[in-house]
């Protein structure tokens, strides 16, 4: 049952990245930028979110802030939160979390590894505070995560 369980959850994971994808493709979003001194929409590319995903999968071991990507697709902080949010019913913080979450997931299923080295390389430097948004995010502990499989 748990195999079922975390085959819908990867299921799902690849939906919403889909969905995702599909959001994007069809976004009428807009941006506005100044020019001249008058405020211009600027459609926001497809592949603006996209860069975006591979960045935040790429680092995850690393502090990412909301600054680093807005500047990667070349919007303010706050438009490109926005736009984020928009798109993907989620804020950029939450998808961080999301992406961190799913590899600690991976990394606890698939390797023997402790935890405090999962933790560290999905980017948490701090042992509990791993655990505690494990637990809010995942329903158990870590360890109980691990004893379950």
């Amino acid at each position: 049952m748990r195999s079922k369980w975390e085959a819908s959850q990867n299921l799902c994971a690849r939906l919403l990245s889909k969905l995702i994808a599909c959001i994007i493709a069809g976004s009428a979003e807009f941006q506005e930028r100044e020019i001249g001194g008058a405020w211009l929409p600027r459609r926001v590319r497809r592949g603006d979110l996209f860069v975006t995903e591979d960045y935040v999968r790429a680092h995850l071991a690393e502090r990412i802030s909301i600054e680093t990507l807005a500047e990667l697709v070349e919007l303010s902080p706050f438009h490109f939160s926005r736009v984020f949010k928009q798109a993907t019913g989620m804020t950029p913080l939450q998808f961080v979390t999301r992406e961190r979450m799913l590899q600690a997931q991976q990394l606890i299923r698939e390797t023997s590894r402790n935890l405090i080295e999962i933790a560290l390389e999905v980017g948490y430097t701090s042992p509990s505070h791993f655990a505690q948004v494990f637990r809010q995010t995942v329903g158990m502990a870590p360890t109980q995560f691990r004893n379950a499989l």
